[in-house]
């Protein structure tokens, strides 16, 4: 008896495998759409009830680039829903700081505004220095110093953010310092001039010392070279140590060190540290004519009174460049009558026509009215261009509304120089005048007119 073959199992595939396989494909085709394209399509609905980090941020940015109203809301929502997640949304969070959409970057900056962790440190300083890159590329492609001067504050976000963190660790994370003098070094000097680690102060001081590198003329505009970016850190650090650091630089040898620090505190525009104002006084005696020149000009933004007298010095110099630099530094609005004097001195009797064109600017900016008198004497006896200056100057202080001044305004309408002439007509014909010294500028102004057609007939006879 012959057994039984078995059949052959069958090779089809059972229905409900026929009909899942498929279906799977479909649902996870339709699931990468959606998860792509919802945050798109429909971002309020995704930053309302999205379980994941990603697609709520993507729909935020999607509604910031949209030109109708309404984002503020949704942003709101969405902070309000990530921080519902708490720790399990940062790692999403820190990838987000990798985006290329500055927007999507803000908003995650946003959200870790009052955050602590030191696992934003690192992330965060590659942020910055990511941006630097950025910046200055572009930059150099179009808009050139002014736009790097522009738009420096979108560092200041990321600054804040860092300096929440716990101090050490974040001065460990930017040191060494950049060794570099593009934007990306500028930033992190600026953020190791914030942070209160006293390890930073003589890495910043070595770098005064470091002798000139190739100059940056694109980042060197806003931020200077390697050494003023140093100095400038040490002058903002809140570590008590960093004054003292710099000090010495104030009498080194090299030219260019001390240069470096006399700028940083003209840059400074505020008064200043007792100790930085005896240093910047001393620079007014230096043996380079830039440095003592730039230390006289910074005189009038870090009000150091006991600088009077390298001033007054100064201004007596043979140089005009000296003279002109020390009379910028005594045109302040704390001047002492000694400086005024001074000024009216050198606006009387210096041989140099800039100088007195200086001295104009530097009277006006004392806002004193003890610089009227000599102002109103070289509007009557000055040279054509100093009149002109002064009749300009003093046509746009409060002296203008002064009975003194007017009245010498109206003899300047008869000045001989006409540009002299005009100005004080067009000053005084746009204040509000008593009709007895309206009348009188109206019949100056006519005699005046009767002169310069006079002349003019004259010169075609």
């Amino acid at each position: 008896m012959v057994d039984a073959v078995a059949p052959a199992p069958s090779r089809r595939l059972p229905l409900w495998v026929i009909i899942a396989a498929p279906t799977a494909c479909v649902l996870t085709g339709v699931f990468v759409l959606l998860w792509f394209k919802l945050p798109t399509w429909a971002p309020e609905w995704v930053v309302e009830h999205s379980l994941w980090v990603d697609p709520i941020v993507r729909a935020v940015d999607e509604v910031q680039r949209r030109p109708r109203g309404g984002a503020l809301m949704v942003i709101e929502e969405a902070l309000r829903r990530i921080e519902s997640m708490g720790e399990a949304a940062r790692p999403e969070l820190l990838q987000a700081l990798d985006s290329k959409s500055r927007t999507t970057r803000a908003f995650v900056l946003h959200v870790f505004s009052s955050t602590v962790d030191e696992r934003l440190i690192g992330p965060l300083v590659r942020l910055l220095a990511k941006e630097a890159r950025e910046l200055e590329a572009q930059a150099r492609t179009s808009g050139g110093a002014s736009r790097i001067a522009g738009q420096r504050n979108q560092f200041d976000t990321i600054y804040a953010v860092l300096l929440n963190q716990p101090q050490a660790a974040l001065a460990d994370a930017i040191l060494p310092l950049p060794a570099g003098n593009d934007l990306e070094a500028a930033v992190v000097f600026e953020l190791a001039g914030k942070l209160a680690d006293k390890r930073l102060i003589p890495a910043l001081a070595n770098i005064l010392r470091e002798p000139p590198g190739p100059w940056n003329e694109l980042v060197g505009a806003v931020y200077g070279g390697r050494g003023l970016m140093a100095a400038d850190a040490l002058l903002h650090s809140p570590v008590p140590a960093a004054i003292p650091a710099l000090l010495p630089a104030f009498e080194d040898a090299s030219v260019g060190v001390r240069q470096v620090v006399v700028g940083a505190v003209r840059g400074l525009f505020k008064a200043v540290d007792f100790r930085l104002g005896q240093a910047m006084c001393r620079r007014l005696y230096d043996t380079d004519a830039d440095v003592r020149r730039t230390a006289a000009k910074a005189m009038v933004f870090i009000e150091i009174p006991e600088a009077e007298d390298g001033l007054i010095s100064l201004s007596q110099n043979a140089g005009s460049g000296d003279r002109e630099a020390a009379i910028f530094g005594l045109g302040s609005i704390h001047a002492t009558q000694r400086a005024i004097d001074r000024l009216a001195e050198c606006l009387a009797g210096d041989v140099d026509e800039g100088v007195r064109a200086s001295v104009i600017d530097a009277l006006v900016k004392t806002d004193n009215s003890a610089a009227v008198p000599p102002l109103l004497r070289a509007l009557g006896i000055g040279t054509p261009h100093v009149r002109r200056k002064t009749c300009f100057a003093l046509s746009r202080t409060r002296w203008v509304h002064t009975t003194s001044v007017q009245e010498a305004l109206i003899l300047a309408i008869d000045d001989p120089d006409d540009p002299t002439s005009e100005w004080a007509e067009k000053t005084l014909l746009g204040r509000s005048l008593s009709p007895e010294l309206k009348l009188r500028v109206q019949l100056a102004a006519e005699q005046q007119k009767s002169r310069r057609e006079e002349r003019a007939r004259r010169h075609l006879n």
